[in-house]
């Protein structure tokens, strides 16, 4: 019905390389929609890094210290951490924490 067409170009529909350049992919015509799999991957990778940015904030108003670091357990109140450059250091704590996720 043509009420959502606005947010066809964000999930990569509708878009021509014309119409990426000139308004963000937005377009009127809805009969010879074409679909752009790069501008979906990058609105939505866009969209995770802001909320990503936001929960960040969050934590350092809450005066959480974030570490994104892969640790394992030495005792009840220490964990061994190793960062992405494999430099190992330990975390010592009363209290703790542990949000694990996943990535495609």
């Amino acid at each position: 019905n043509g009420n959502y067409v606005h947010d066809q170009p964000h999930y990569g529909i509708g878009v021509t390389p014309e119409s990426i350049e000139a308004n963000y992919g937005m377009t009127q015509d809805n009969t010879a929609a074409t679909h752009s799999w790069d501008m979906l991957k990058q609105n939505v990778q866009n969209h995770i890094r802001g909320l990503n940015f936001k929960y960040r904030v969050d934590l350092r108003e809450k005066e959480v210290t974030y570490l994104n670091l892969l640790g394992k357990f030495v005792d009840k109140n220490t964990i061994e951490t190793v960062d992405k450059k494999g430099n190992v250091d330990t975390v010592t704590f009363s209290r703790c924490m542990i949000a694990v996720g996943g990535r495609p």
